[in-house]
């Protein structure tokens, strides 16, 4: 399955496609980025990382903008066709990694860690997800039981 955000032009493939997990960016008038998850290598001289590389995107509000849409869009969309987790009750809300890190005090790591299950939240973590996110606590155990 491939999402479609026609705010920021965001195609993802989140289900693997021959063992690989990609993802391509494109903005208007510039080239596409793809992204393949599957096997990290060096980074060619002359480019950087993808964190770095989004973040000068929020730097810009009318990119910052079309960013919020798009993650609004992407995670209803995930929503909808892999149930709630916390990542799409991110997503829903516009937030990305680094904002609900900031939100909570804590790293963007950890913040995937737990999206990802590899790390499971504190107690103080769970009533801060719960307050960032503007949810009640049924709802956060819900989404921290999907992946």
């Amino acid at each position: 399955m491939n999402l479609v955000s026609p705010a920021y032009k965001i195609c993802v493939s989140p289900e693997p496609v021959g063992g690989r997990r990609l993802a391509y960016v494109r903005h208007t008038g510039s080239s596409v980025l793809s992204v393949d998850f599957t096997s990290p290598k060096a980074l060619p001289r002359g480019t950087s990382e993808l964190v770095a590389f989004l973040n000068e995107f929020d730097e810009d509000p009318i990119i910052a903008e079309q960013l919020h849409d798009a993650r609004v869009e992407v995670g209803t969309a995930f929503e909808s066709e892999h149930g709630m987790s916390i990542r799409t009750l991110r997503l829903k809300i516009g937030m990305s990694q680094a904002d609900l890190a900031r939100a909570l005090g804590t790293s963007q790591a950890a913040v995937s860690a737990i999206e990802n299950r590899t790390r499971k939240p504190g107690e103080d973590s769970i009533r801060e997800l719960s307050r960032v996110l503007n949810i009640d606590f049924n709802t956060l155990m819900e989404a921290l039981a999907n992946a």
